[in-house]
């Protein structure tokens, strides 16, 4: 097959993959290659194998024996012996294909770039521990809704033009490494294996989040761009998480410590102490959309997911009320809120519900489609 036959049929999945897929005419196209996904796990550190380590530099590779290395200002040691710098990004493999890292093991291979230590899988072994980490429960079709979505937000973060694509806590999505699969978790990953969530042919935003506390967020109130699949709607299937709804209770004095220590990291100033706070304007879902602090050192805006951190809030979701002495947080949810409902997908699974069902009712007008 020539290169450019080839280039024409895998252009599609690339562009749509480095975040170009909403350009007018391009589309997603089966693909025969399972892509592989690089997770940033840190900075530096003792990586371990129990078989040989390979290190690839250029066009050699050496090869060392079992044990540890050591990833420190971009050299890497042995024994407290520097064995490489690390001018440019350098690939590690293993010999039993497995590493351990911060006291978790690891699927596949190493790139270093500098000292960060990233891990380049394929997608679906990734997904193993990812949908264990995030989907794990007793209803099989709300793990294959969720393996679907984290597929699919995976593919959509792929970053040609980045030293990688995802990290590994919730920021993205959880990864744990391979003690973290289930049987579940790798059943359903291979019983769906390759199957996204599209729009009008392209590759969706599958965001998603534990407890929508009963209706979920628009995208655009909490990412800034709104999505016609990611509006905000009714959920009437997550009243059997056990975040559906949630309270804190402090003394009055208490409540204003907590504020003024929240903003002094918030905003980088010591507020002094803290008169007044009130909730200014909600989102269209009726989450806290700004909250307005009033202390001896000036006035204070705390927007979008920062009132969480201000609060330490499981969610948006809240209403701040004052009896006596006390102030009571009382609250909804648990997340950003936007998208899939991982409890509404427990719940819907548990009413009959199949998991194309499922997803189409959390991203409207979506479709599934089999991209490999």
């Amino acid at each position: 097959m020539s290169k450019l036959k080839i280039l024409i049929l895998i252009l599609p999945f690339f562009l749509g993959c480095i975040g170009l897929e909403k350009r007018e005419g391009v589309r997603l196209g089966r693909i025969s290659t399972e892509p592989c996904v690089r997770i940033l796990l840190g900075d530096g550190g003792d990586i371990q194998s129990d078989g040989n380590i390979y290190i690839h530099k250029g066009s050699k590779v050496y090869k060392l024996s079992s044990g540890t290395i050591q990833v420190k200002d971009g050299k890497i040691y042995r024994d407290g012996q520097k064995v490489f710098d690390i001018t440019s990004s350098i690939r590690v493999t293993f010999g039993n294909k497995s590493f351990g890292y911060n006291g978790l093991l690891y699927w596949g291979e190493v790139i270093l770039t500098n000292s960060l230590i990233i891990n380049k899988i394929p997608i679906e072994s990734y997904l193993y521990s990812v949908v264990a980490c995030e989907f794990e429960c007793g209803e099989i079709e709300a793990i294959k809704a969720g393996a679907c979505a984290a597929r699919t937000y995976t593919l959509r973060h792929l970053k040609l033009d980045n030293d990688y694509d995802l990290v590994a806590t919730e920021a993205d999505q959880v990864y744990r490494g391979v003690n973290s699969e289930t049987k579940n978790s790798r059943s359903v990953c291979d019983k769906t294996r390759g199957l996204v969530c599209v729009y009008r042919g392209k590759l969706i935003d599958a965001r998603y989040s534990s407890t929508c506390g009963g209706r979920t967020a628009d995208s655009k109130d909490v990412f800034g761009k709104g999505e016609p699949y990611l509006r905000s709607r009714s959920c009437n299937y997550c009243k059997i998480s056990p975040h559906y709804s949630w309270a804190y209770k402090y003394s009055k004095q208490n409540f204003r410590e907590l504020v003024q220590d929240r903003i002094k990291c918030l905003k980088g100033k010591d507020p002094g102490q803290v008169r007044g706070v009130k909730i200014k304007k909600r989102d269209k879902s009726g989450r806290v959309k700004e909250v307005i602090v009033e202390a001896k050192n000036g006035r204070f805006t705390i927007n979008g997911e920062d009132i969480r951190k201000l609060f330490d809030l499981k969610s948006r979701y809240f209403d701040i009320k004052s009896r006596g002495d006390r102030i009571y947080i009382e609250g909804k949810g648990w997340g950003h809120g936007v998208g899939m409902c991982s409890w509404g997908a427990i719940g819907m699974a548990k009413k009959g519900k199949g998991f194309k069902e499922i997803l189409r009712y959390y991203y409207q007008e979506t479709s599934v489609k089999k991209l490999y």
